[in-house]
């Protein structure tokens, strides 16, 4: 799932201990692989958003690494490269 949007000064821009970051793939939620649309989705129900969401990141660097926010995360994915997609985004 590519992050097209992160609110500013939000919980994934303050995400421990590396920022999520436009751009960021996000490979697993609570310990969940996201490799579609639905599993996001489906992962993200599942977490309770209110004690904190830990996701598998990678940048745009290729390296991975753990992202924790403490709350709804504030960004948007989406399912392919290309944001104008028709109905392929979701927001945590």
């Amino acid at each position: 799932m590519v992050v097209t949007q992160v609110t500013p000064r939000g919980p994934a821009a303050k995400a421990t201990p590396t920022p999520i970051e436009q751009g960021d793939l996000i490979q697993e939620v609570d310990q969940r692989p996201v490799a579609s649309l639905a599993a996001f989705r489906q992962a993200t129900e599942k977490a309770d958003l209110t004690k904190g969401i830990l996701m598998l990141v990678r940048g745009r660097d290729g390296a991975r690494r753990f992202a924790a926010a403490d709350r709804a995360v504030g960004i948007f994915v989406h399912a392919s490269e290309d944001p104008a997609a028709p109905h392929s985004g979701a927001r945590i």
